[in-house]
């Protein structure tokens, strides 16, 4: 099944694609501060965990390089208020990074967080 969920995430279009990172974020208690994809050009995702008032942002991309990666890293401190950053792709050179502030959510964890989610039915339906 992660293997499956993996391919049909490859199908996705960019804007489905940012939906399904934004399901995966609110459905484990996150919740979306503006519209997706609409935030900031550094930022997709601007978010708050409620419960602890932690502030994150989720930069999405369906294909991604090192090159690229680096570039938002490096954009995190210039961006205020944010404690955590949440860097989403689905095909690219593995992201890698030891800032303790970077989470980074390739292929295979977010395949584990689709099913996790239950979220296989809605992907299958987008790509069908």
């Amino acid at each position: 099944m992660k293997a499956s969920a993996q391919e049909l995430m490859k199908k996705l279009e960019p804007r489905d694609f940012e939906i399904l990172v934004d399901l995966i974020f609110t459905t484990s208690g996150w919740r979306r501060l503006g519209a997706v994809g609409k935030t900031q050009k550094t930022l997709d995702l601007d978010l708050i965990l409620p419960s602890t008032g932690e502030r994150a942002f989720v930069q999405v991309k369906s294909n991604t390089s090192n090159d690229v990666f680096a570039k938002y890293v490096a954009a995190l401190d210039d961006l205020g208020d944010y404690q955590k950053m949440f860097y989403v792709y689905h095909t690219g050179e593995e992201a890698r990074t030891d800032d303790a502030r970077v989470t980074v959510l390739g292929p295979n964890e977010l395949a584990d967080l689709v099913i996790d989610a239950g979220l296989v039915n809605w992907l299958i339906r987008k790509v069908s």
